[in-house]
């Protein structure tokens, strides 16, 4: 892939993103990365950096490596045989230290089947083995230190010989130098050539018996190794050199060990590269909270456009303080023309889009919001920014024509082309005529391509051409100040003279100069100022009519909400009515059967009968359905389930009345409602004969057989609804165990089944019922009461 890396600022992003490495090769890698057009290549780039990042989304810490330079190590060491040194087992230590801080970092990924870094997480081994191994021979945090002690028990016990030997020796020539104290020139004990000595008095050095070694640069000191310390000298220096045989020897051993073990070493080697590059990308994208954009296609192909949301330049994203700006380029669009106010960020904005598309085809999460969508460029060709090529004697719109050249010949279908500021530099007309013609020729090569502009003709061409999309920086015409957002859709105005104003021209230059400005407007520059302010009027009147709805819309909803809530209130109030007056009943048998008992053992049932015939007459009133009423609008009444709360009819439609209380309205139908006079009333029974005869003709649903001579009672449910036979079939067994029946017989009849099924259901249920069964024609049951 072809990018014009230097204008979109991209050899700057990979080194803010190597600076999150820590290693000179894992920052080499990153510096060397570069966009590719291949979609495999860039999922297989992201899907390695989008674990990494998780992890910090979740809070976890990426380790960084730190020792580097192994490269030559690893060479040297590519078989065995060849001899190791300190520095080298001190800086493979340190990396097998860095691969298991670095492994301990990835071991929650490793868990997960099918990891994109599993191959990596595998790579990086820290050979326990010669870790540890490594751990006891040297020390790789001091450069200084040698062989360590520990490195082999042979080596300690010599190196610790050789410490007792030393002290020995010091003590005997601290001895030796109190005996010939008169013939030294001091009193302390030296070395020369790694043998103890004492400074012997030069006029006196025959009366100390020894070899001498050295002397002072005056002449007047001798170094004389005494006699009686030549032997334990000749024992030290071949304690000496034991250890420095051992120390030879283990250092051999060790390129034996390394050169064994070459290839693991060089794996985790790449792997810590590998990993240290995937790590700061990761870091990266995390401090300016990138994301991996959705693909759209590749432009060449399929012809998609792009969408960036919340779209943001990632190296100022690394300081926080950035407006965030929205840029899509339609499927059915080929060109955008950006125009707007000197310092609006319509450069900002263009080298936004460049240097993200770079990223993400280089396989890097990129600062957008969600919902981004980019197809895959073959070439990305920039002209942004002034290059002056002084050095071969040209101007800056010589250079820029130069670069114009070589842009118009490498751009094809699969292009992204960006260009700052095409046709400035000379006359505008002229600049402008040029520019026209540059984008005409990118049409029909089919590339996409973004521009910025100050003049009016390539304005005009935006406006013009369906293809070629027109879009402005926002300017605040209050503040004279720029916005830094995108509105697509219309041309926009430099607003130099307001610039001018706003960084402190004198007042007199800037009127003027806008005197001079509105004189040399052309019609079309006119009616372009003319449609900005109608543009701006309109925007407003818009805002007004959006507020003006979303407070309708506020209403509408506390108005449902009201409803709902007033609905609700009813359904709960009918349904606790419903549940007193079952609860009343089901307590009211409950005493009436216990009252029957009692009074059958006591032989009064004529009263249980009144008190069955009153029980029977209150549930009848309770249940009995309301007159219906043809209500009117204007009517008051009351809702039977909210406490009797009163309301007005306000509209009847069919079975259907709206009614109205308070600020609510609300829809019910007329059984729901009651007469506002009738909200205190209460129920009295009939007294008299009237209400004796109405229980006489009742109670002939149960007509004894006795008055045939047959013990059996009989209760007739034929006729009647299920709900209605249901009562009818209580009220006969609490008459007939008044009577002291212990049988009686339920006439259902045949039919649908339907009597049957509710009759034998009751009497499963009924505590007073005991066995039952159907007679033999199938149309009654037999019930035996308890």
């Amino acid at each position: 892939m072809i990018v014009d890396a230097g204008p979109l600022d991209l050899p700057l992003l990979l080194e803010r993103v190597a600076s999150e490495c820590g290693l000179p090769e894992g920052r080499a890698a990153v510096q060397s990365l570069t966009p590719s057009d291949d979609p495999q290549e860039i999922e297989y780039r992201q899907a390695r950096v989008a674990p990494l990042q998780g992890l910090l989304r979740r809070g976890e810490t990426l380790e960084r490596p730190e020792i580097a330079g192994l490269d030559p190590v690893l060479e040297h060491h590519r078989r065995p045989g060849l001899k190791s040194s300190i520095e080298t087992l001190q800086l493979v230590a340190g990396m097998l230290g860095d691969a298991w801080r670095c492994r301990q970092s990835l071991e929650a990924l490793a868990a997960e089947e099918r990891s994109p870094v599993a191959g990596l997480i595998q790579g990086i081994d820290p050979h326990p083995a010669l870790r540890d191994g490594l751990r006891l021979t040297v020390d790789p945090e001091d450069p200084e230190a040698g062989l360590l002690d520990t490195a082999s028990s042979e080596l300690g016990r010599l190196r610790r010989s050789l410490k007792s030997l030393r002290q020995e020796l010091r003590s005997r020539m601290e001895g030796l130098s109190g005996q010939y104290k008169e013939q030294l020139q001091d009193g302390f004990v030296t070395l020369r050539g790694e043998r103890f000595v004492l400074p012997v008095r030069s006029d006196r050095a025959s009366q100390v018996a020894g070899v001498v070694h050295d002397h002072s640069a005056s002449g007047q000191t001798l170094f004389v190794e005494p006699i009686e310390a030549i032997e334990l000298n000749n024992r030290l220096r071949q304690a000496k050199e034991a250890i420095l045989q051992e120390e030879e020897r283990i250092l051999r051993q060790w390129g034996d060990r390394l050169g064994n073990a070459h290839e693991t070493l060089l794996r985790t080697w790449q792997g810590l590269i590998e990993y240290d590059r995937l790590q700061a990308i990761a870091q990266f994208a995390h401090r300016i909270n990138a994301i991996a954009p959705q693909w759209s296609g590749h432009s060449g192909s399929d012809g998609q456009g792009f969408d960036l949301r919340r779209a943001r330049h990632p190296l100022l994203a690394l300081e926080g303080d950035v407006i965030p700006v929205d840029i899509a380029l339609p499927e059915a669009m080929a060109q955008m023309v950006i125009s707007g106010p000197n310092t609006g960020g319509k450069t900002v904005t263009l080298k936004t889009v460049g240097l993200l598309v770079a990223m993400a085809q280089m396989g890097l999460p990129v600062p957008v919001g969600e919902g981004s969508r980019l197809p895959r460029f073959g070439r990305i060709l920039a002209l942004v920014g002034d290059e002056q090529g002084v050095e071969r004697h040209l101007s800056t719109f010589s250079s820029q024509l130069l670069r114009l050249r070589r842009i118009l010949e490498q751009a094809d279908a699969s292009s992204l082309v960006l260009l700052d500021e095409l046709g400035g530099g000379t006359d505008p007309m002229e600049g402008g005529a040029l520019g026209v013609a540059v984008l005409e020729a990118l049409l029909a090569k089919g590339c996409r391509a973004l521009t910025t502009t100050h003049l009016s003709p390539l304005k005009t061409f935006a406006d013009n051409r369906h293809e070629v999309l027109g879009a402005r920086m926002a300017f605040d015409p209050d503040t004279n100040r720029p916005l830094y957002r995108l509105e697509v859709g219309a041309s926009g105005t430099s607003h130099a003279i307001e610039t001018a104003a706003r960084l402190g021209l004198p007042e007199a230059v800037v009127a003027r100069a806008r005197a001079v400005h509105e004189s040399s407007l052309s019609d079309y520059e006119l009616w372009q100022e003319k449609r900005r302010t109608l543009e701006a009027q309109l925007k407003s009147q818009g805002e007004q009519i959006a507020a003006q709805e979303r407070a309708l819309g506020q209403k509408q909803e506390a108005q449902a909400r009201r409803e709902a809530e007033f609905k609700r209130k009813m359904v709960e109030e009918e349904q606790a009515a419903k549940g007193r007056w079952e609860e009343a009943i089901a307590q009211t048998r409950q005493e009436l059967r216990n009252l029957i008992h009692k009074a059958q053992a006591e032989g009064r049932p004529h009263i249980v009968t009144e008190a069955l015939r009153e029980q029977r007459w209150a549930e009848e009133q309770i249940q009995q359905p309301a007159t219906p009423r043809q209500w009117q609008v204007g009517d008051t009444a009351r809702l039977t389930a909210l406490g009797g709360r009163a309301v007005k009819v306000v509209a009847v439609e069919g079975g259907r009345i709206t009614v109205e209380g308070g600020a609510v309205q609300l829809t019910v139908g007329a059984e729901a409602l009651a007469p506002a006079t009738a909200a205190g009333a209460t129920l009295h029974r009939p007294t008299g004969g009237g209400e004796r005869k109405r229980g006489r003709k009742e109670r002939q649903a149960v007509q004894g057989r006795e008055e045939s001579g047959g013990p059996l009672t009989k209760i007739d449910l034929r006729g009647l609804r299920a709900d209605e036979a249901e009562q009818r079939l209580l009220r006969g067994l609490d008459e007939a165990l008044v009577a002291g029946m212990h049988e009686v017989e339920v006439v259902h009849g045949k039919g649908t089944g339907a009597l049957q099924a509710m009759t034998q259901l009751v009497l499963r249920r009924e505590p007073r019922a005991g066995e039952f069964h159907l007679t033999a024609g199938g149309g009654a049951t037999w019930v035996e009461l308890l």
